[in-house]
């Protein structure tokens, strides 16, 4: 599936809180999605990892803790009506260095390709 999703919000934690300037669209794949394995490939202009998939019911998951600890979850929603776009929400929580927290949220949509 192909998502696009507009910045709703960006931030710092260092350590008081301090709202950031609008990033550029977040536009990535979903491929490979293994209900057995509980894994799929998430792949933007970064390249592709390999993330944690979960389904449940109208949702499924996708989870990327990387390998500094950092964590990302992207929830794609089951669409309003049968043909129709996914809702879609990307969350990043990142550690830049001790005390200091890059925060992300991005909403927007899936296609199924």
């Amino acid at each position: 599936m192909a998502c696009t999703l507009e910045p709703v919000h960006n931030g710092v934690l260092n350590p008081t809180y301090l709202r950031e300037s609008s990033r550029d669209a977040l536009t990535f794949a979903i491929t490979n999605l293994n209900a057995e394995a509980k894994t799929a490939s998430l792949g933007g202009n970064n390249g592709a990892e390999t993330v944690e998939y979960r389904f449940d019911g109208d949702q499924m998951q996708f989870i990327e803790t990387t390998m500094t600890g950092n964590f990302t979850l992207t929830t794609v929603f089951a669409p309003p009506e049968v043909g129709k776009p996914m809702p879609a929400v990307h969350s990043r929580h990142i550690e830049l260095s001790p005390a200091n927290v890059s925060i992300s949220q991005y909403a927007g949509e899936c296609v199924a390709g």
